[in-house]
Parts: structure tokens; sequence; C-alpha cells
């Protein structure tokens, strides 16, 4: 991946075209507006980080907000009860590193309907012996601080059409006659991403290893690994847990910090709640929040 890493990572998730913008919430801004979906609907899940939405809103759109419930990621089911007319794209994030089951959502839309994955959170995902990603039309990817592969900044969009953005920005920009985007991305730091993807190749390997151990440790209590497909593999940038009663896992902490997650569905946010046509989707009953573990460190021991 050291030659052209952003090549690399296209291939990866078997798309053709890469684009590059200051950071992932941005690029999502711009892959919405390329997209077509300016005055229309994108679904979003309601959990999670609020830039997703905060990117559908500034695209010109109108979020589309859908429980997750305890699986944490979109269901197709959950998905298919909140398309309208008006629907435009769906944006899909793999929470935790958890892969959603892109192929069944993509069942679930009218023809057309762009999907799209946010892995923004996740490094190595795989469903069904697929890697997460290769089924939606296009991926998004973070290089920002605490990300699986990070930088310091930035983020990119890979896609099989081109999605016309902004330029990679470089030292020579103080020369230039037009003042330059604040969207673009500092081309200097691309130099760090071949050894940032190095970093989590080993990263995601030690993560599955602990989280082996984990679920050891776990067998004859009564808290449990959260859980997910069969098939699934995911990448554990957070390990959700089923703690009946969460006084009982102290022993965890030998594995990393334990925390609860976002108390606050992204709709209930003042800044959507307000949104004069958004649309929330909620579950037919409430569920319990999952205790959370950060594995306590990122190297191979």
């Amino acid at each position: 991946m050291r030659t052209d890493p952003l090549r690399a990572l296209a291939d990866k998730v078997h798309k053709a075209h890469h684009q590059t913008a200051a950071s992932a919430s941005e690029m999502l801004t711009i892959t919405l507006r390329a997209f077509g979906c300016s005055g229309g609907e994108v679904i979003v899940p309601n959990h999670g980080c609020h830039s997703v939405a905060a990117a559908v809103v500034r695209a010109g759109a109108t979020p589309v907000f859908v429980d997750v419930g305890t699986t944490l990621i979109l269901q197709a089911d959950d998905v298919a009860r909140a398309v309208s007319p008006l629907t435009r794209a769906v944006v899909v994030v793999d929470q935790y590193g958890l892969p959603a089951d892109h192929n069944s959502i993509r069942d679930t839309l009218p023809i057309g309907t762009p999907l799209i994955a946010d892995l923004a959170q996740s490094w190595d995902g795989r469903l069904d012996g697929a890697q997460s990603g290769v089924a939606a039309d296009a991926v998004l990817m973070s290089f920002g601080p605490g990300k699986p592969i990070s930088v310091g900044a930035g983020g990119a969009a890979f896609s099989n059409t081109p999605i016309d953005g902004v330029e990679t920005g470089t030292l020579s920009d103080r020369f230039a006659v037009d003042i330059a985007s604040a969207a673009r991305f500092p081309s200097p730091l691309l130099e760090r991403l071949g050894d940032a993807i190095d970093q989590a190749d080993r990263a995601v390997r030690y993560r599955r290893h602990i989280v082996a151990q984990l679920a050891e440790a776990l067998r004859g209590t009564s808290t449990s690994l959260t859980a997910v497909a069969l098939t699934a593999v995911p990448s554990w940038t957070r390990v959700p847990l089923d703690a009946p009663d969460p006084t009982k896992v102290a022993d965890l902490q030998c594995f990393g910090s334990l925390q609860y997650p976002h108390d606050i569905s992204v709709s209930d946010l003042r800044m959507f709640a307000d949104h004069p046509h958004r649309r929330v989707r909620r579950l037919d009953a409430a569920t319990d929040r999952p205790l959370l573990l950060k594995i306590a460190s990122e190297e191979p021991q």
C-alpha cells in the first residue's frame, strides 16, 4: 500500500475512483450532493456520531433517523419502513466496527437509490466472507484522530463513478491566485497514510485476539458479548457487552475501559430536533443500552 495507499484502499472495497477532503464529514456532504440528494431525504442511523446527519443537512437534504436497537447498526427491515418517495440515499454506519448487511439493505431499496457505507469507525470488517463496503455505491473513510486509520486529519470517498469534490491542498496554496477551499485534504499527510494502514492492520489483529480472550473470560457469567451475525468478522473499535448487572463487570477493567454510548438519540440533539422536515423511525419497543469496552492498547503485546 506504500506506492499509492489511496488506490490500494479503493481496491480493497472494489471501487474505481477515490476523492479526498479535509474530513470524512465534508466528504460525505460532497458525496450526497454528487448523488443528487439535495431537496430529498437521506436515511441515517439514529445512534452514534452526529456528523453523519450534519453532513446530510449541509448537503441540502432532510435526515430520516432510524433507530438501531440492540444490533447497533441499521437493519434492512427498519430501513425499508423508512423509505419514502423522497428517499435519495441511505448512509449505513459500521458502528464500533460491526459490519452491516449492505446487501440486504440494498435489496429493500428502490432501484437506483445509492447506498453509502460509512466505515469511519471500521477497518477490515467482513460479512459472509466479503469486505464491508464492497456492496455499497460509495465508501467513506476517515483519517482523523482516534480513527482506525489515522494521519491526524482528512477523509476519503471511494466509488465506481467519479465524485467531483475538492482538490488536495499543497504547501503552494499560499502562492495561488485564488483562495483555496478550506475543505481540501492536506497532501503532506498522504505520506503518513501507508504507515497508518500498516498500524490499522496490526491493531485489528490485536483487538480480535483480545476479544477472543474476553469471550473466554465471560463464560459462565451473566455478561456476554452483544450478539453479531455468525458470518460477521467485526473490527471491534468498541466491544458492546450485554451486562444485566454492570456492577459485576469490574474484572473486565484488565481488558480496557468501560463506558456507555450516548444516552441521547441523534435526532433529539438540538441541532436536529427543530429541523422542519426531519422524520424519526422509532422501534416498537425500547432497548437497553449496551456497555462498551474500549480495549486498553491497540499495540500487539
